[in-house]
This record gives C-alpha cells, sequence and structure tokens, in this order.
C-alpha cells in the first residue's frame, strides 16, 4: 500500500478505535469537542475517517498520557505531535495506573522505603509469592486503611517512579500492579456486605486504571456498603442506567493521573446532571477534577471513610 492508498483509505470508527486502543466513546468526545477524528460522509450519510487518522490520533494519544491537553494534542499534525512528543517525557505514574485515591503522594518512613526496595526487587525477579506474602504481612500488621494510605500508596508511587526512570521494565511493572489488583480485589469480595446502604463503583468511559477503584471498594466495604462494581472504562449511559436502575446512596468514580483533564470534567458534569438527583456523586484520584458543582471530591481514603461513616443527613 502506498502512502497516497494510506490517504484515502476509509475506516469505520471501530476500525480506528482498535487501530489506536482509544474508545469509540472517546473518540466521538474528541470529534465532537475538538474537531478530530476528522470524518467525513458517504453518500448513504454513514461517518468513516480516513485510514491516516490512525498516525494523528496515536501520537495525539500518547501525547495526552505525558500530560497533554487533549484541546491542545487533538489539533496538532502527525509532525507537531512528534515534536511535541519529544518535549514531553513520559507521565508518572506507571503504566498499570498505579495511582490511589489519594490525591498526593506520601512521604516514606524508612521502614516503607526498606519494604520499597525489597518489593521493587521482587517485581525484577517476576517473584509473586513474595509479592503476595509482603501484601498479606502489611494487611494483618496494619488493617486496611492504614495498610492501602501508609504503605500501598507510597509503594505504587515508588513503582511509578522505579517505571519512568527506568529501574523497572513494563513488564515487571505490570507483574507487581497485578499482584495488588488481585489483593485488593479479594479484600472486597471475600467479604462482601450485604448492608442496607449501596454503593456503585465505576471509572469514566477512557480511563483504563482501576487500582484506585479496589481501594475505594474495599473502605465501601468496610463502611457497610453493598457494593456494586461496574469496573474501569464504563460507558457513561451504562453507568447511567445502572446508577437508575440500583438508586444506590453513593456513585463513586475514580479517576487516574492518565485521564485527561478536561474529559473528566465534562464526563462528571453530565454523570451529575444524569443522575445528580438519584444519588451523590463522589470523586477521588490523583486525576480528579477540583471546582465542580454537586460532586464530592475526597482527596484521601481517610476521608471517603469518613463520608460513609457520617450520620445520615451531615
Amino acid at each position: 500500500m502506498t502512502d497516497d492508498d494510506t490517504d484515502s483509505t476509509r475506516i469505520g470508527i471501530g476500525a480506528l478505535s482498535m487501530a489506536t486502543g482509544v474508545p469509540t466513546e472517546t473518540l466521538r468526545t474528541w470529534e465532537r469537542r475538538y474537531g478530530a477524528p476528522t470524518a467525513v460522509r458517504t453518500e448513504g450519510g454513514h461517518r468513516l475517517y480516513l485510514a491516516s487518522e490512525i498516525d494523528r490520533i496515536r501520537k495525539a494519544s500518547e501525547a495526552m498520557s505525558r500530560g497533554v491537553r487533549a484541546s491542545h494534542a487533538l489539533r496538532l499534525g502527525p509532525a507537531q505531535l512528534d515534536q511535541l512528543l519529544a518535549e514531553h517525557s513520559p507521565r508518572v505514574p506507571s503504566p498499570s495506573g498505579g495511582t490511589p485515591p489519594a490525591a498526593d503522594a506520601r512521604p516514606m518512613s524508612p521502614e516503607v522505603a526498606s519494604g520499597a526496595s525489597e518489593w521493587l526487587a521482587a517485581c525484577r525477579r517476576f517473584d509473586r509469592p513474595a509479592l503476595d506474602a509482603r501484601l498479606v504481612h502489611e494487611l494483618v500488621r496494619r488493617g486496611a486503611l492504614d495498610f492501602m494510605e501508609g504503605w500501598l500508596t507510597p509503594m505504587l508511587y515508588a513503582m511509578g517512579d522505579a517505571w519512568a526512570r527506568g529501574e523497572l521494565s513494563e513488564a515487571q511493572e505490570h507483574f507487581g500492579s497485578e499482584a495488588v489488583l488481585a489483593a485488593l480485589s479479594a479484600l472486597w469480595t471475600r467479604e462482601s456486605s450485604e448492608g442496607p446502604r449501596v454503593a456503585v463503583l465505576s471509572t469514566l468511559p477512557g480511563e483504563h486504571h482501576a487500582l484506585g477503584l479496589h481501594m475505594a471498594a474495599v473502605v465501601a466495604e468496610q463502611a457497610g456498603c453493598r457494593v456494586v462494581f461496574l469496573g474501569r472504562n464504563t460507558p457513561l449511559r451504562s453507568l447511567v442506567a445502572a446508577v437508575r436502575a440500583v438508586r444506590p446512596d453513593y456513585v463513586v468514580i475514580s479517576v487516574s493521573a492518565a485521564m485527561e483533564a478536561g474529559d473528566a470534567r465534562v464526563q462528571l458534569a453530565a454523570l451529575v446532571a444524569e443522575v445528580g438527583e438519584v444519588s451523590p456523586v463522589l470523586v477521588g484520584g490523583a486525576g480528579a477534577p477540583r471546582g465542580l458543582a454537586s460532586v464530592v471530591r475526597f482527596e484521601t481514603l481517610t476521608a471517603l471513610a469518613a463520608h460513609f461513616n457520617a450520620p445520615s443527613g451531615a
């Protein structure tokens, strides 16, 4: 296929999504807000995209993962995006989205720093028994909340920093993150509450990281809530339908630092407009936007626990 063939080939949005790794709903949002990707109409009125958009959308998506705003990245051509990517180093947190629901990393005590060194060494060896043993040891020793805030949060940031410095490969970082994900999932599903209150937990469309959401699920379960866990990259229409069907006491959304801030703000505003009168919307994570009307932003897991444990009407 020649360059001219590539420039004239037209593909559907599903094919564009598969080729770029960007969800179709996110592509539609970008097109509506920023005019990219650019669609052309067939004689029958169907929307198609030039295959040449694949390269541009891939590069724009990579730029956004490094902290560039969508409104800027999506208005650039491939050559301009190449220059932009050369100027922006990869963004921490790590590729697995090791971003806890706390807004900022907590300083490491000497004890936690020593544990982090052992944890990273086990990741490099792909030593799952060692990772699992450390997780169980710290959980039993600290209790769930201090385990997540006092030990796991700085550990995840240490993993992200090690990956950014090239001290952990992406495979090693994913390996460690999967061990954490399994431990957190087991923690809230093993003792699933059947209490009178219900919490729906989800991420937004385009959000592919769920570690923070699993931490929030642990907090919700320990507060006596029945957890309805929708997971990552939930289409907005599906999230709205679930909230209307369940009518939960809380809707909890986790937003990682990898999520483009403008998209998160728009989607949260749309969510509140649809379900705000049904259930309060609580939002946390390193990428959680500030100053949104009718959204409760929690800075830490302790703050989320306090919200769950507050007397009714407080």
